[in-house]
């Protein structure tokens, strides 16, 4: 007698075993769901951080893309006013790059013959 009492006190062991397995189960389940969102989540992270990217790119694309038309504008500008320049002082323009390459080619050491 003395031993069912003890059962009784303590529970049935299978069920206690049951229970535990019955727990264990629920905190798998529990975990697995966690971690297909946590998968989830991971992927939209990873997607808004290629959309931000892509966006970066591109705006740095057409931000150099505006520097280059800048840039080719004004070369144009130059270009254009030079030639006028020469147009109006042929002279005084063959003159000037006479000169100048006189200039360069004694920097250059064009002359350092001894």
């Amino acid at each position: 007698m003395p031993h069912s009492k003890n059962k009784q006190a303590t529970g049935n062991p299978k069920e206690h075993v049951r229970e535990g397995f019955s727990e264990m189960k629920k905190d798998a389940q529990t975990l697995k769901e966690d971690a297909e969102m946590l998968a989830d989540d991971t992927v939209e992270m990873a997607s808004h951080a290629k959309e931000h990217a892509v966006d970066a790119m591109r705006s740095t694309a057409e931000s150099a893309a505006e520097m280059a038309h800048g840039a080719q504008d004004s070369a144009t500008k130059y270009h254009n006013a030079m030639c006028e320049q020469i147009r109006k002082h042929p002279t005084s323009s063959v003159m000037i790059a006479l000169g100048a390459g006189l200039v360069i080619g004694r920097i250059m050491g064009g002359a350092n013959k001894s």
